[in-house]
């Protein structure tokens, strides 16, 4: 500046002197990697006299909270955009600088996430609830159900229902996120509320598209449910909108062909009433689905338990085992549970895909390297024409040549990988011809050991455990 004093915050809306140079290289040293756009901006945002003013008195608050934001560009970008909406913009600037949690709060949000950025700016009153949320508890899922109830007893037409669950989601996501961004939560609880919300969508849509159905003289054709899967089924939902579905009917009249019909079609009003409320859209895949299905996602009672009844192996049975009931007939939920869960459970896992002590798909087996080795070869096997026709170990050495990969770590793998395959050929010389499980009888491990030239059972595990380990380190888990 040309008096030559240091140059605050203020100074980038009150001073006369400052220079957009010296603007720009205040807003660099403070973290912003476009300062030139977050001058921009702001400027702009004090557009008039009161607002100037105000957002003077604010400045070093303004900055120094901007600048924590994960992103400061996205911070001062939704910060402006959001202010813009709120009239007048002085007094609202001013209500910033006399609670400054809420400036924390919002520039935190707009810093984190353009989703709530979008949804801030949309609801801008949803700033003050949300404030006020994050000192109470996190809702469960009878919280949640309530607030359904409340919600869908407010209006009876089903296009309007589904446009209040529109707001509803965007809203609740609003609240998981911010208590989430801002550390209000463990990660349990977040899950269990993103789990939560997702419940009661389904279970508010499902009623908004029956009701739809009835107004239009449909008949009830007998009982319906959905069962959440995967992540959703074991309440562990993350804030991608990928959701697994299974919905299932007992027919009132198991010959009436209109009854498959009616619910192919409610099944499919579902997904696209999932897809609407989501914003961005819920992404449905419908679980339980044999060869041949005609009903559209949806299975009659005896279906879904005959699909599980065939599910045999150990990665189809892994895929059933978070199945719990979100919406629709409770009754009809716990009879389908009732009659899978023994299948699922009950018969004995595959030890080839489950047993820790397996060489070769176990935790950090030969597998693992092979996977690795595998994606690597796909990923530049058309300018390494090398690697097109290269087993594991000769790929591995291809990889290390070319530089693609670190000697370092293509060479303790490739004597991680010989050393598992190695003991995978004793197990199965030893044993039946398709073994790849260290024995549990620890006579039986020490005729092994001795088949890898070692002295004592403990030998063999101690190399067992560090040759994993390197595989561990450098394959992620396949």
């Amino acid at each position: 500046m040309a008096n030559g004093a240091p140059i605050t915050a203020r100074d980038l809306f009150l001073s006369r002197d400052l220079t957009e140079a010296e603007a720009h290289g205040y807003l660099a040293a403070h973290g912003f990697r476009d300062p030139a756009t977050a001058d921009e901006l702001l400027q702009q945002l004090a557009d008039d006299l009161p607002t100037r003013l105000a957002l003077g008195e604010l400045a070093d608050l303004l900055i120094e909270t901007l600048t924590e934001a994960a992103d400061p560009d996205a911070a001062v970008a939704g910060f402006c955009r959001y202010v813009a909406n709120r009239f007048p913009k002085s007094s609202f600037i001013g209500y910033l600088q006399d609670d400054p949690r809420t400036l924390q709060i919002l520039t935190a949000l707009l810093g984190a996430s353009p989703l709530l950025g979008d949804i801030l700016i949309r609801n801008p009153e949803h700033l003050h609830w949300l404030h006020r949320e994050l000192d109470c508890p996190p809702p469960d899922l009878a919280d949640y159900q309530a607030e359904l109830n409340q919600l869908l007893a407010q209006d009876a037409d089903a296009g309007r229902r589904l446009d209040m669950l529109k707001r509803f989601q965007r809203r609740e996501t609003l609240r998981i996120a911010g208590r989430d961004l801002l550390e209000k939560d463990t990660l349990r609880s977040t899950t269990e509320q993103l789990s939560s919300l997702a419940d009661v969508l389904a279970e508010g849509v499902l009623r908004a598209v029956r009701t739809a159905a009835n107004e239009a003289g449909g008949e009830a054709y007998g009982s319906f449910a959905v069962i959440g899967m995967g992540r959703l089924g074991g309440r562990e939902l993350s804030y991608s909108p990928d959701i697994r579905l299974a919905c299932l009917y007992d027919p009132d009249d198991p010959a009436d062909a209109a009854a498959e019909v009616h619910f192919r079609q409610l099944t499919h009003r579902l997904t696209a009433g999932l897809s609407e409320t989501a914003g961005a859209g819920y992404r449905v895949e419908h679980g339980l689905q044999p060869p041949g299905s005609r009903a559209g996602g949806a299975l009659t009672l005896e279906q879904g338990v005959r699909y599980c009844e065939r599910a045999a192996g150990t990665d189809e049975r892994l895929a059933l085992i978070n199945m719990r009931p979100i919406a629709g007939d409770p009754a009809l939920a716990r009879r389908f549970l009732e009659r899978v869960r023994p299948i699922v459970f009950g018969a004995r896992p595959d030890p080839t895909a489950l047993d820790a002590r397996n060489v070769r798909t176990g935790p950090a087996g030969s597998r693992e390297v092979e996977l690795f080795t595998r994606r690597l070869r796909l990923l530049h096997g058309a300018r390494h024409p090398d690697l097109q026709d290269a087993n594991t170990l000769a790929a591995l050495a291809q990889l290390a040549a070319s530089g693609l990969v670190a000697a370092t770590v293509a060479e303790p793998l490739a004597e991680a990988y010989s050393f598992l395959r190695r003991l995978e050929h004793r197990l199965q010389i030893g044993g039946d011809g398709q073994a790849a499980v260290l024995p549990e009888d620890p006579a039986e491990v020490e005729i092994a050991a001795r088949r890898m030239g070692f002295a004592t059972s403990a030998d063999l595990e101690s190399a067992l455990a560090s040759h994993r380990s390197v595989v561990k380190e450098h394959c992620a888990g396949g």
